[in-house]
């Protein structure tokens, strides 16, 4: 009103129509030097992606787009394609999305997930530096890399990986999570549980924090007895009262504490021990008919007439696959002596000839800890185990245990970018494996499907535990020994005094002990060699390890190892020998790492 009328160019719909015929006149020319970039010296060469991967022309920049965006597409089908199941199709365009755009480091970090899931690991490893490379201020990048190179057994570096990811995100409870894991299988256990706490302190309520927890106490049955572990796990499974893990834990903490303190020990609720393992694995079973690891604990504490022949596979497998985070650093703490004592007495066997043994068989070789001893022995070195976590270990050893030292303290995460240890040559990544050839099978099923007379020397160790009949594994093993090969092995002692106590009608061969383990009489072991025709070459008892690590004084449950060899010429026999032994290996679960493989970012 009264006001100065405006021009007509300068009404709102002239502006409006002026502002869009400007925008799309920038779009045309934005295009415009697209194209012309592409096709010139300096531009990508679009045409040399296609001759690895197929790549579609709705992608194709030639037809139209520019390499950015090309990129863009392909890593959004490729996040598309694995959320649909399809790992490899995912890889193939998370591989299109780097070659168009080779900073593009989500496209790294997703292809690496893809290559350690698909067991491309030394890729991944590779994957994930250029990740970090292209976008180091990404904590998740590093996290990745630490996850690969933990994959790889590399762990020094995975837990430089790890603290670099803390740095940039002190938040991240799965950095924590996997740093703890790494540090508690190289012994550093002090810190290890701090990283479960912290890691359980992050995520109190969900998964990751009732592993956290669970991992925590297991470290705290390592270092303070199981009184303090059974106090910790309580409070585990009050929180997460359905959680398998932590309730077959607290079972098994139980019974070690009961056992431990004699039959007549009690909780603070008045239970007997026994008692409440009992119903808690009667409870997991409720949860999970599928849980062997319960039905073989309830078969053990309750004996009667249905104590199993054997283990079950499954058993053994979902057990050891547990125990495998751990494995090496508990068994250190408990000064287990099984490998060392074996070797000498193969040692006196062997004297001080070079590789006297062809082929050697590790059966139930778990982490590898005999191989080390065999494999200077062997021209080739064969191990076998039923838990492919365990094997994933002894995978990963090699003669110098290359990614398994220490790092010197000098060594930085930016030093990971930089290192010359990984090139996607896996000759360039290890130097030489101490196994040849390593079975993920059942031990019987192994024996029976070797070739004839191949084995010189066949090593058991803490291995016929997990069976109560052995007349299987002499006939097994016989055929598969050669002429003059011998078997090292260890049993539980069954003696005359524990025989007594049991049950009117008991075997006396072999017993199931509550602890899940079976004991052999030495007779049982000597008589089913004979009928075989294996001559005792030395029979001895010997300190095996301590049953806890908190405390260096307790009682050992005795054993009984033997070396055994077809029939040998008067002046090569050795002379028999007697000594003490034991082989009580109390097994404690443990979480596993829980981002072997991560979600596309």
């Amino acid at each position: 009103k009264g006001g100065k009328v405006r021009p007509w160019y300068q009404s709102a719909p002239v502006v409006a129509l002026i502002s869009l015929a400007g925008a799309l006149c920038a779009v045309h020319i934005g295009r415009l030097v697209s194209l012309a970039g592409l096709r010139s010296p300096g531009g990508y060469d679009a045409t040399s992606y296609y001759s690895d991967v197929y790549v579609d022309a709705a992608s194709d920049p030639l037809q139209g787009e520019s390499e950015a965006v090309a990129a863009k597409k392909a890593f959004q089908k490729g996040n598309f394609e694995y959320r649909l199941g399809k790992p490899l199709e995912a890889l193939k365009y998370f591989k299109q999305a780097v070659t168009l755009l080779p900073s593009h480091s989500f496209a790294w970090a997703n292809l690496g997930n893809i290559q350690r899931e698909l067991g491309l690991v030394e890729d991944a490893v590779a994957s994930h530096r250029n990740a970090v490379a292209h976008l180091p201020s990404r904590a998740r990048h590093w996290y990745n890399l630490g996850v690969s190179l933990y994959s790889l057994r590399d762990l020094p570096r995975a837990t430089l990986a790890f603290r670099r990811a803390l740095e940039l995100n002190h938040r991240m409870a799965s950095a924590h999570y996997n740093l703890g894991v790494a540090l508690a299988e190289l012994g550093q256990r002090v810190e290890a549980k701090l990283r479960y706490e912290k890691a359980t302190s992050l995520e109190p309520s969900s998964a990751l924090g009732a592993a956290s927890h669970c991992n925590l106490c297991n470290l705290i049955a390592l270092d303070d007895g199981p009184e303090a572990a059974v106090a910790c796990l309580r409070e585990l499974v009050a929180a997460f009262p359905d959680y398998e893990r932590g309730l077959v834990n607290l079972a098994a903490t139980l019974q070690l504490r009961g056992e431990t303190a004699g039959s007549r020990w009690q909780d603070s609720n008045n239970m007997d021990w026994k008692a409440e393992a009992v119903a808690i694995h009667e409870q997991v079973l409720q949860m999970n008919p599928g849980s062997a690891i319960a039905a073989h604990a309830l078969a053990a504490l309750k004996g009667g007439d249905h104590v199993p022949e054997a283990a079950s596979v499954a058993y053994v497998e979902q057990l050891f696959d547990s125990y495998s985070v751990d494995f090496d650093a508990s068994l250190q703490s408990l000064g287990y002596q099984v490998p060392s004592l074996l070797e000498q007495a193969v040692q006196r066997f062997a004297g001080a000839t070079s590789k006297p043994f062809n082929t050697s068989l590790d059966l139930g070789c778990g982490t590898g800890l005999c191989g080390a001893w065999m494999k200077p022995l062997s021209t080739a070195l064969v191990g076998v185990d039923a838990s492919l976590r365990m094997l994933e270990i002894a995978g990963s050893r090699t003669d110098q245990e290359a990614g398994t030292g220490a790092l010197a303290p000098a060594e930085a995460a930016d030093q990971l970018l930089e290192a010359p240890w990984i090139s996607g040559s896996s000759a360039e990544v290890r130097k030489t494996f101490l196994y040849d050839s390593l079975e993920h099978q059942d031990l019987m099923e192994f024996l029976q499907r070797q070739p004839p007379a191949s084995g010189d020397l066949v090593v058991a160790a803490d291995v016929l535990c997990y069976f109560g009949s052995l007349e299987t594994f002499f006939q097994s093993l016989v055929p598969v020994l050669s002429p003059r090969g011998i078997v090292a092995f260890t049993v539980e002692a069954l003696l005359e005094d524990t025989a007594s106590t049991l049950a009117p009608g008991a075997a006396s061969d072999w017993h199931l002990d509550s602890s899940g383990r079976y004991k052999h009489s030495k007779p049982y072991i000597i008589r089913l060699a004979s009928a075989v025709g294996l001559e005792v070459l030395s029979e001895e008892r010997i300190i095996a390890r301590r049953k806890q690590a908190s405390t260096k004084a307790d009682p050992s449950m005795p054993s009984f190892s033997f070396l055994e060899s077809h029939p040998w010429p008067p002046q090569k026999r050795l002379r028999r020998t007697v000594s003490e032994a034991s082989c009580d290996s109390e097994k404690y679960e443990d979480e596993v790492s829980a981002a072997h493989t991560a979600s596309p970012v």
